[in-house]
């Protein structure tokens, strides 16, 4: 008598870019099942998970599902407490570093989520934006003139970050001439 075979497949694909709430806040997509795909769409709304994670949290999850060790030095952690059940995902700030122009209109600058809020910092003009997504997901309502503290805070909090990763920092180019 021949002994079945049932092979788990797991796609794990992120789908965001960018560094407003809604980018940040986009889908994975993940599925596993023996005869057909089981496919799950990770959006807070959908599942009521409010607990924050990004993708770069896959690869230790992944390793921490199989029991296998997490290499020290990875940007993520582990959700797996999350994903089946036993507990929250990992209290923590996100950062994002994106220090260049692009021809879509992308702007240099960083953003930093901690719990509801995100500020964005705006490189090129010495500005930030803060929101809360809580009440603001659309990220229409700048709340830095009433939180200047909580923006003082986020702004520090994001420099360290930068700092501590060797982000890449902007400098003008001499070279530039806008003439040309």
């Amino acid at each position: 008598m021949k002994a079945a075979l049932a092979v788990q497949v797991l796609a794990v694909l992120p789908l965001a870019v960018g560094l407003s709430a809604g980018d940040v806040r986009a889908a994975a997509i993940s599925g596993s099942g023996a005869t057909r795909p089981n496919i799950l769409f990770v959006l807070c709304d959908e599942l009521g998970i409010n607990d924050l994670h990004c993708y770069t949290d896959w690869v230790p999850t992944l390793l921490d599902l199989v029991g296998q060790p997490i290499p020290a030095g990875l940007d993520g952690v582990s959700i797996a407490a999350l994903l089946t059940g036993r507990g929250p995902a990992p209290v923590r700030q996100f950062f994002w570093h994106f220090p260049h122009y692009t021809n879509q209109g992308s702007r240099p600058s960083g953003a930093v989520r901690d719990g509801n809020w995100m500020l964005v910092e705006y490189y090129d003009e010495e500005k930030a934006e803060l929101y809360d997504l809580r009440k603001d997901i659309g990220e229409s309502q700048d709340l830095t003139g009433s939180q200047l503290e909580r923006v003082s805070e986020m702004r520090a909090a994001l420099a360290v970050w930068r700092k501590e990763t060797n982000a890449q920092g902007n400098t003008p180019n001499p070279a530039f001439d806008p003439a040309k």
